[in-house]
């Protein structure tokens, strides 16, 4: 229950990637990703959750060892290879170090479910939990369609203008029109911020359910509807199951995610049709260990052929996401083909894929992303070795877990015995409700100060459906357990072929919803139907070395964790709450003071040297315009140079850091008119578009402060490569130039040409 605990507590509750300093603490409050900015967890609160992930997982392995289960050694070996690489890249950027320890914990999730699973009890409490999720998740997505995004769009263009201000955004600029675009949209987003994310998560659980609903209604059929002992009609499970059914469907549509649409109705089909014909043709079992590669070659096919296509003449071809898909792999197996050794080996990382990507993707693509949409490409090409075992690993459970339906045709459907046909068992009861007071108890802790009478409302029918849902469905005669495992294969089926297109396996919280997915369907293919008994005492002295061990390794793992990850980042994460409170109550230096500390507790984090940077231009600003004191400028911009000389030692040498170097040379150059500050900032700015050779707006900027230093005939050539790049991001117009931008750049572009 601990492990469905730290799984299920992201699908109620945002994990925010950082919550600090994404834009001045002095601004309007945040509208995070187009949705009401309800409270979630924070980098330090998803860290500890991660560790604690990690520390069930072990707890888990451990207790499947000490009931007599074998470990999957191979498994093993493969999960450790892919978490070596994570460790290798977390130092290296905040990013990685965020990412790292969600692939970790979410790796470790799937690896304890593998051998969880093959307990019927654990099975059932995993399926049951999982169908259950999806009337909240139905109750919160009308929820956000018909009152917060609605709640949302008014707060907007209430405050629209302090909102623009606190992010450094011009009215009608690319970023404004960009958030406005993405704001109108009403898709569910759930906790996990992207329609499509969610969408995919949500049509798993929905095949689960579809599975469950089918063994609902068979085990009625057998047991003729009415358990003679009790005169408990047998019927609440379908209902139940129905419920859940037709809310993940529902929700599926509300995400309107065409992936993940299109997923659960090819999969559905799929499966309807190979069970149909297992059941009439003994031959047909073996097809259902080649379901899921047939189904994968089938997604990453239409991506090909679409990208074999090429490019539309007019933004709005309804395949124009496939084509950007294709682009993005292109990307990423150029990024590959760059450096080959160390992408294979050690891979590119997850800061280093989102630099080379915007070094090698096609220049017809207008978007800058960090995933390749693609769960098998941003494992090899970010973790190398690494990542190739964790694809193998996948592939070796979705082969085990097609094993395991195979061999479900082979029994036959058996009326209800005496023990499982009685009442509902009180360990379930008290289980479940105990996993729910945790997870909804968790979601209410943290948002309570947000919750209003809408939002209160659906989380008190929430938790009271997820109970009543996820008892019922686990109790042992509920739900034959044939169709509960076809369903949890088709559900891991579902986000494999969506996630050939999409980024769920990357995202933080989303990540350990799939790999619970596919390493429950993994341990599907031992102990398949009916409960274990009693393991001999044998056994038990036989396993215990092995499940002490387990519980060692996760208590090892869970120390080093807590020491080198959750407890640096949580420091981190104080001293930045703490400097943007310093910096609301106008203490500058006191928030230099605290970003410095933080500095010191994630160095590799680049937003405390940026905003170092960017208080001591405004203090330098201020000196020079306000008070007219040029040599405290001077002073002020010294420092400045010295934080991003900190950032630069400490290996973050990345757009965001140079950019600011070149804001810094510029306003120097605006100070002391100085040459060898004008050639800084040209260097500095050449180093942006030398890392972002496809970026409109830095060589706008690039183009704009040649023309302010009197070198015209460089701003005309850079003004002509930003018309080319205008030209070529016509797939997405928001990207491109607005139209006084583009008189501007036409007009000086034309300096120094011959006529």
């Amino acid at each position: 229950m601990l492990l469905l605990a730290t799984v299920l507590i992201p699908c109620v509750l945002p994990l925010w990637g950082d919550p600090y300093w994404g834009q001045d603490p002095r601004g309007a409050a945040d509208l995070a990703m187009g949705g009401v900015n309800l409270p979630g967890l924070g980098l330090g609160g998803a860290a500890w959750l991660q560790t604690l992930a990690v520390f069930a997982a072990g707890l888990a392995v451990a207790g499947h060892l000490w009931l007599g289960g074998r470990l999957d050694w191979v498994g093993g070996v493969l999960v450790l290879a892919g978490i070596a690489a994570c460790v290798l890249h977390m130092p290296d950027h905040i990013d990685n170090t965020r990412i790292g320890g969600a692939w970790v914990a979410a790796a470790a999730t799937g690896f304890a479910a593998a051998h969880l699973c093959q307990h019927a009890p654990a099975r059932r409490w995993v399926v049951a939990a999982v169908v259950a999720m999806l009337v909240p998740f139905l109750l919160s997505s009308l929820l956000y369609k018909f009152v917060e995004h609605p709640m949302t769009v008014d707060a907007f263009y209430a405050d629209e203008a302090e909102f623009l201000k606190a992010r450094g955004w011009t009215e009608g600029s690319m970023h404004h029109e960009q958030f406005k675009r993405r704001l109108a949209f009403d898709d569910a987003i759930g906790p996990f911020a992207l329609s499509n994310v969610y969408g995919s998560v949500v049509a798993g659980f929905a095949m689960v359910a579809c599975g469950v609903l089918v063994g609902a209604w068979r085990r009625v059929r057998i047991g003729k509807g009415r358990d003679e002992e009790s005169g408990r009609s047998r019927g609440l499970p379908v209902w139940f199951a129905c419920m859940a059914t037709l809310g993940g469907v529902v929700t599926v549509w509300l995400t309107h995610s065409r992936g993940a649409i299109a997923a659960l109705v090819v999969v559905v089909s799929v499966v309807a049709l190979l069970v149909l014909l297992t059941m009439k043709h003994a031959r047909w079992q073996a097809a259902w260990v080649w379901l899921a590669p047939v189904l994968i070659v089938f997604a990453v096919s239409a991506v090909l052929v679409r990208g074999a296509i090429g490019p539309p003449k007019t933004p709005d071809d309804p395949t124009l996401s496939l084509l950007f898909r294709y682009h993005y792999w292109l990307g990423s197996v150029n990024a590959i083909a760059d450096d080959p050794v160390r992408a294979v080996t050690k891979g590119l990382g997850q800061d280093g894929f989102r630099r080379a990507y915007l070094l090698h993707k096609p220049a017809d693509n207008p978007e800058e992303v960090t995933s390749a949409h693609n769960l098998f490409v941003d494992q090899v090409a970010m973790l190398g070795l690494g990542g190739l075992a964790w694809a193998c690993l996948l592939g070796v459970w979705m082969w085990r877990a097609g094993r395991a339906v195979r061999g479900v045709w082979n029994t036959q459907d058996a009326q209800p015995d005496e023990e499982s046909g009685g009442p509902i068992r009180y360990v379930n009861l008290l289980a479940l409700f105990a996993l729910a007071v945790v997870v909804f108890g968790t979601q209410y802790l943290v948002q309570i100060d947000q919750l209003f009478i809408e939002s209160a409302a659906v989380w008190v029918l929430g938790v009271v459906s997820f109970v009543l849902v996820s008892v019922w469905l686990s109790r042992p005669d509920a739900v034959q357990d044939r169709w509960a495992v076809v369903g949890s294969f088709g559900g891991a089926c579902v986000v494999l072929v969506h996630n050939q297109i999409e980024m769920t396996w990357f995202q933080v919280g989303s990540a350990p919803v799939v790999w619970l997915l596919v390493g429950a369907a993994g341990g599907l293919s031992r102990n398949v139907g009916g409960d274990e008994g009693d393991v001999p005492s044998d056994a038990l002295r036989t396993n215990a070395p092995s499940a002490a061990g387990a519980l060692g390794a996760a208590l090892i793992g869970v120390i080093l964790m807590a020491s080198f990850y959750a407890g640096p980042i949580t420091r981190h994460q104080g001293d930045l709450a703490s400097a943007a409170i310093a910096l609301r109550d106008g203490q500058g230096l006191t928030a230099i003071e605290g970003l410095q500390r933080a500095s010191e507790h994630a160095p590799q984090s680049a937003r405390p040297y940026r905003w170092r940077a960017t208080l001591w231009l405004e203090a330098a600003h201020h000196a020079a315009n306000v008070r007219d004191h040029p040599a405290e400028a001077v002073v002020a911009l010294d420092r400045a140079d010295a934080a991003l000389d900190e950032a630069e030692s400490a290996g973050l040498t990345g757009l965001e850091i140079t950019r600011w170097r070149a804001r810094v040379a510029e306003q120097r150059w605006q100070v002391t008119s100085q040459r060898q500050a004008a050639d800084d900032a040209v260097a500095a700015w050449r180093r942006v578009i030398a890392s972002a050779p496809h970026s409109i707006i830095d060589r706008l900027a690039f183009a704009e402060f040649l023309w302010s230093i009197d070198r015209q005939d460089d701003a005309a050539a850079q003004y002509r490569a930003v018309l080319k790049l205008d030209e070529r991001a016509y797939l997405d117009p928001l990207r491109q130039l607005t139209q006084a931008q583009r008189e501007v750049a036409l007009d000086r572009s034309k300096i120094g040409m011959i006529p």
